[in-house]
């Protein structure tokens, strides 16, 4: 018999986000109970099983498969709620490919096909929505069809500034890039007006495009 879950401690906040997720005192769980609607994990295959965990080293020790500590928990609350929350708000889990990319995406196309049901699908190239999204970071895999599949890519964020347009949403629907090549604020006091401005313009310049932004390795501090 399945316990029932305990509802979220907080409603799906659409900008909350989890990096390196799996470093967590509590992986997936925490990042669900305060609400948060986006996870990056760093996925490493280790022995023909995809292991999560920040270094090769990490991955192996903590012995926590991507199944385990995040496709089988979604599925649970899929099945007991329609959607990861109750209010039934879509989750992106971001993988971040470490190591050779198809042999990643190789071993991850299995876990695609036993959890498709909760997945979001690109058929016929459209895409037909569903609970979770699953969107590739960090070394990426050529894919066999771009409208047939059930992953997406997360581009560069200075791709997308430089060259508007280049990046195709139905695709590509993330960007990320790293904070200190844009800012220089280390997060103590106020932001400088000028710098807040310049994120103002880069994050309109990226929703124009139908796109969602992330900076990695920004300051922790509250804004």
């Amino acid at each position: 018999m399945k316990i029932p879950l305990k509802q979220p401690s907080y409603a799906p906040h659409p900008s909350g986000h989890s990096h390196n997720d799996e470093m967590q005192s509590k992986p997936l769980t925490q990042a669900l109970q305060d609400g948060f609607t986006s996870l990056e994990v760093d996925v490493h295959v280790i022995k023909g099983r995809l292991l999560c965990g920040h270094t090769a080293k990490d991955a192996d020790y903590k012995n926590l498969t991507l199944e385990a500590g995040y496709l089988a928990p979604l599925q649970q609350r899929v099945e007991q709620w329609g959607s990861v929350y109750p209010q039934a708000s879509q989750v992106t889990l971001m993988l971040d490919f470490k190591g050779s990319a198809q042999v990643t995406y190789g071993a991850l196309k299995p876990l695609l096909q036993k959890y498709a049901s909760m997945l979001v699908q690109v058929h016929e190239g459209k895409e037909q929505d569903a609970p979770v999204k699953v969107v590739v970071t960090g070394n990426h895999p050529e894919l066999e069809s771009k409208s047939e599949r059930s992953v997406f890519l997360d581009g560069s964020l200075k791709q997308a500034l430089d060259h508007p347009g280049e990046l195709d949403p139905a695709l590509t629907p993330t960007v990320n890039g790293n904070y200190h090549l844009f800012f220089r604020w280390n997060g103590q006091g106020t932001m400088p007006a000028g710098e807040r401005q310049k994120l103002e313009r880069m994050s309109q310049s990226v929703h124009e495009q139908g796109l969602q932004m992330r900076l990695w390795d920004a300051p922790d501090n509250v804004l």
